[in-house]
């Protein structure tokens, strides 16, 4: 990759460059934040260790400090946008800027975004970001007047537009730990859904438990347990399906441990459960006038 110096920074806040066709690039890390985005071909991208297959209309956001470098998957060129930005630092103290504070300055509130940013692969279905590119590449190359603020203001609107795609899809204030419920809500009788939540979101298994249980109070596999069971006990009470069919249809393979769990929550199992609501319900019926 092009090597950038102080000079390429001197009285500019936002650089732009362009990788014609990207064949050597080993482990680094920058000062900066950059946003990269693929215009032709395809790449292995690899960030502090964890490889992402990343193609053309697709692009990242990288934090500096973060280690990361290209694998080219294909004989295609591998043509590359670099939106290279250096915020100005409030503080002497502060070495880096993070996107996180970028972020802050454009009043997003962290908490309702369901991935991170600098650990997501966005795509640009619409080409919306590549022309807000070109634009600034253009006011860039050719630094008429004001352009700095034009370049800054185009910036912002591409970071607004991108987390458009990773806030909580419900309702502004849906916080990462409510993504999590709805999403077991839905896939609850899936396997590993914690991973494919991490996969989704960006962030680590261990984030996503940790902040789990500290906003609930419970840990993530027992929140998951709880709403397979309750749902077991609908199917137990609504319909006439067979025991090992409801397990199935919850998420369980093992019906020894389904019926363990099942006696767990609710005290009885899975047979003695459907019987005595199969008697509460013939009570309320003779009850009936």
């Amino acid at each position: 990759m092009r090597k950038l110096t102080s000079a390429h920074f001197l009285n500019h806040e936002i650089v732009i460059t362009t990788e014609d066709d990207l064949f050597d690039c080993e482990e680094h890390s920058h000062t900066y934040i950059e946003l990269a985005y693929i215009v032709n071909g395809s790449a292995i991208h690899t960030l502090n260790g964890v490889d992402k297959n990343i193609s053309a209309g697709e692009y990242v956001i990288i934090n500096p400090g973060d280690i990361h470098n290209y694998k080219k998957t294909s004989d295609e060129k591998l043509t590359m946008i670099n939106c290279i930005f250096t915020p100005i630092r409030r503080s002497a103290e502060a070495s880096y800027i993070y996107f996180d504070s970028v972020l802050n300055s454009l009043n997003i509130d962290l908490d309702t975004l369901i991935a991170n940013p600098t650990n997501y692969i966005f795509r640009d279905e619409e080409k919306i970001v590549f022309n807000l590119l070109n634009i600034m590449r253009n006011e860039y190359n050719k630094q008429n007047a004001k352009y700095k603020l034009i370049l800054k203001n185009l910036y912002d609107a591409i970071i607004l537009y991108s987390v458009r795609f990773i806030t909580a899809p419900s309702k502004n204030s849906l916080s990462i730990t409510d993504y999590i419920k709805d999403y077991v809500t839905v896939h609850y009788n899936e396997p590993n859904l914690l991973k494919k939540i991490s996969a989704d979101t960006g962030y680590t298994t261990q984030y996503l438990s940790t902040r789990f249980k500290k906003e609930t109070g419970r840990s993530f596999k027992d929140f998951l347990q709880r709403t397979r069971i309750n749902k077991a006990a609908s199917l137990l009470t609504n319909t006439n399906l067979q025991i090992p069919q409801i397990a199935e249809s919850v998420g369980y393979n093992d019906i020894k441990y389904f019926i363990n769990t099942f006696k767990k929550y609710k005290e009885h199992t899975p047979t003695k459960y459907r019987a005595l609501r199969i008697q509460k319900q013939q009570k309320n019926d003779f009850k009936k006038p």
